[in-house]
């Protein structure tokens, strides 16, 4: 959305059209933003109806319990759309990413090093300071979103994906910051 744009040269145009660059930034941000959580929220309910089709074949009862799940059933609805935000959210984080760093091949690995990559550096930390840092780190927390059964350990639902809104708002205001400061 937005390293690519830079990678090719085409954000001297973009700049050019539109010379205030943190409006245009906040602007991609928004557009992309929406974009992504109108798709998100239709591949979380498809993927949800999907799988429920699928275990209503497979499966119609285990053990004289329904296999399947409904909206309707408790924490559901929000998982649902608690994976749709997440996608939301994760995007706007390397959308954020990709605007600090501004070329696609150095953004990718910090993309995954900070959703991803944290969590096996905290792994290597003593259990007692691993066990108070994991549930802050972005891809742990904003899972909760869409976790019907929460560990004792997590973060709640709403939380998680808070706290994942703040990477991804430290993303974009860094980029947001540095936009102003570099050369096209």
């Amino acid at each position: 959305m937005i390293s690519s744009e830079y990678g090719t040269g085409m954000i001297r145009a973009t700049f050019a059209a539109v010379p205030q660059r943190r409006a245009l930034l906040a602007a991609k941000a928004i557009v992309f933003g929406a974009c992504t959580l109108v798709i998100g929220q239709v591949m979380s309910f498809a993927a949800f109806g999907i799988g429920q089709a699928i275990l209503a074949t497979a499966h119609p009862r285990v053990s004289g319990i329904q296999a399947s799940a409904s909206l309707s059933q408790p924490e559901v609805l929000r998982a649902v759309c608690g994976a749709g935000l997440y996608l939301t959210v994760v995007g706007l984080l390397g959308f954020g990413l990709g605007a600090a760093i501004r070329h696609t091949a150095g953004a990718l690995p910090a993309f995954f090093g900070v959703l991803f990559g944290l969590s096996a550096i905290v792994d290597l930390l003593p259990t007692s300071w691993r066990n108070d840092i994991m549930p802050y780190l972005p891809a742990n927390a904003g899972s909760q979103a869409f976790t019907i059964e929460q560990s004792h350990d997590a973060l709640p639902p709403w939380a998680g994906l808070g706290v994942l809104c703040l990477y991804a708002a430290a993303a974009i205001a860094i980029g947001l910051l540095l936009v102003d400061r570099r050369d096209a």
